[in-house]
């Protein structure tokens, strides 16, 4: 007996190889729960409330629920969920548990054994809890950006309405990502009716709450947002390769500020050369040898920014 979560063609190939001829198909899913018991929500946001827009949605459903909320968000990156965990906790003082691929494994299992027992809580993570995590009772789920197809979606958005429940799905989509709702145009997705109040930030609150002004000196935030920064790039290069480059290190840029960064974290040169966005305008480069950085001089390049660096940079390469 073989059991799958999915069976996409690649597993049915592995089953015609291992299995007698005339094995039978059991789908004992029956149809999909996105289309039965999950009620889709889409919202747009400028790249620049994202982080606002995270953070009303959460207190909404804490309010709406406050005994019973289990939220799971996903974001696009490992490195950019472990970088919003960390700012959730440190400066809006919320207990986020966290699942992406930049936990070890020990952190991780403890993380889904706590939030599989909790009757409340917030989890976030990234592509490592799509498939094949069954956690009691979610009653949201929100995805932060497009994810990477239908599939992908529907994956997400299975990890609530479980064991005959209920549960509520929310798309926050960055503005440049409106043409993927043709994607799921099938599904009973529905423009959120509370768009207005998701991106409202009365008197400022949450983008003060979450400013890098604000961030402690120790905290490890700065090198987070700089790791995030690096995975943005390089997942907007993969996810959309005909984007053109200033509009990739702009809509990255934005995002992080969304989340606080006052300004673009710095960026190996190398790492940017690897991605062809070294010719961008307003990004931060630096050069790294043996450990070391050295801030790229002026006429080493015609348009990028260049900035004084520290005898080691705080730059890492990118993990998803």
């Amino acid at each position: 007996m073989l059991l799958s979560a999915t069976v996409p063609q690649e597993v049915r190939h592995l089953c015609g190889a291992l299995c007698r001829p005339r094995c039978e198909w059991l789908d004992l899913v029956q149809g999909l729960p996105t289309q039965e018991a999950v009620e889709q929500f889409v919202a747009s946001a400028p790249p620049l409330l994202l982080g606002t827009a995270l953070r009303n949605v959460l207190d909404s459903e804490i309010q709406d629920k406050p005994m019973s909320h289990k939220v799971m968000v996903f974001f696009p990156t490992a490195r950019l969920a472990a970088f919003a965990t960390t700012l959730f906790q440190e400066q809006l003082n919320m207990r986020i548990h966290q699942i992406h691929a930049r936990c070890t494994p020990s952190a991780r299992m403890i993380a889904q054994e706590e939030f599989s027992a909790a009757s409340c809580g917030i989890l976030f993570t990234s592509a490592a809890s799509e498939r094949g995590m069954d956690y009691p009772d979610v009653t949201l789920v929100v995805q932060m950006t497009a994810p990477n197809s239908l599939q992908q979606y529907v994956h997400r958005v299975g990890r609530t309405a479980r064991g005959g429940k209920e549960g509520r799905a929310l798309l926050l989509l960055l503005q440049p990502e409106e043409s993927f709702l043709s994607e799921i145009e099938e599904l009973p997705v529905q423009r959120s009716p509370d768009e207005a109040l998701i991106l409202n930030d009365e008197g400022l609150f949450t983008q003060h709450a979450l400013s890098s002004a604000n961030w402690a000196s120790r905290s490890s935030l700065k090198v987070l947002a700089a790791a995030a920064f690096a995975s943005v790039l390089q997942h907007l290069k993969t996810q959309y390769p005909k984007m053109e480059n200033q509009e990739v290190v702009d809509l990255a840029s934005e995002l992080l500020m969304g989340f606080g960064v006052s300004e673009p974290p710095l960026v190996s040169l190398e790492f940017a050369r690897e991605l062809g966005l070294e010719k961008c305008e307003n990004l931060a480069l630096v050069e790294q040898r043996d450990d070391k950085a050295r801030p790229i001089h002026p006429s080493d390049h015609e348009r990028g920014k260049f900035v004084r660096m520290p005898s080691r940079s705080f730059w890492l390469p990118p993990v998803k």
